[in-house]
């Protein structure tokens, strides 16, 4: 009997980058390679949208038992758009030469913006970006280190 099992949230993201030009595979992988450096946070992946990108906190550095996270980047074939959240203000992405960033419109959404990149601008976003999930790992720890 064949097994329909539904592909991993790694190989679905592989898959939807396949894909996307290679401005886009170069913003996700250097983002990717960055965080691999740090013993404070991660990256992993979802099936959402397809298969997506999460930056995270371990949970035992936060004094949870799972983890939190405090970014996400995505591949929207159809829009030609990396979307992403943060857990930044739209005003501190904005501050980080993000262009577009906006509130969520998702009541109850932890994380606090919503931004997007057109496929063009990636390759001179990769530092703003990465230097933004940088500050909303930092500003998230912090919030949580305040309610201990």
């Amino acid at each position: 009997m064949i097994s329909s099992l539904k592909p991993s949230p790694e190989e679905m993201y592989r898959r939807r980058l396949a894909s996307a030009p290679s401005s886009v595979q170069l913003l996700i992988e250097n983002i990717k390679s960055h965080f691999s450096l740090r013993n404070d946070s991660f990256s992993h992946h979802t099936r959402t949208h397809g298969g997506d990108l999460r930056v995270a906190i371990p949970g035992h550095l936060l004094g949870r038992k799972v983890l939190r996270n405090f970014g996400t980047l995505s591949w929207r074939p159809g829009l030609k758009l990396v979307t992403g959240r943060a857990y930044l203000s739209p005003e501190q992405m904005m501050g980080h030469a993000i262009r577009y960033a906006a509130k969520p419109k998702k009541q109850g959404e932890p994380l606090l913006s919503d931004f997007w990149l057109q496929e063009g601008e990636c390759l001179r976003a990769t530092k703003s970006i990465i230097d933004a999930l940088e500050d909303a790992r930092l500003k998230m720890m912090r919030a949580y280190e305040a309610q201990s």
